[in-house]
């Protein structure tokens, strides 16, 4: 199987129209896979990206769940 890689711009396509430098802030802050750099350019692995997404998505899922979880109990104690 064939990996397709993203360059900057595509990669800010695909997060719906993020800017340069929220891209860089994510990475900085370990919210994004790093890039491979290949002279100049820095490429992200599509693959990557939507394993990172899809993780996330997930676990933003749990802790809600979790947060919702805890609130209805905190309200039950008073």
């Amino acid at each position: 199987e064939m990996q397709t890689y993203l360059t900057l711009k595509g990669l800010c396509a695909k997060l719906g129209g993020r800017s340069r430098s929220a891209i860089y802030l994510d990475l900085a802050k370990g919210r994004l896979p790093q890039p491979i750099k290949l002279g100049s350019r820095l490429y992200w692995s599509e693959g990557d990206i939507e394993l990172t997404f899809s993780l996330s998505k997930r676990g933003r899922s749990e802790m809600s769940t979790e947060i919702f979880k805890g609130n209805r109990k905190s309200r039950r104690a008073w």
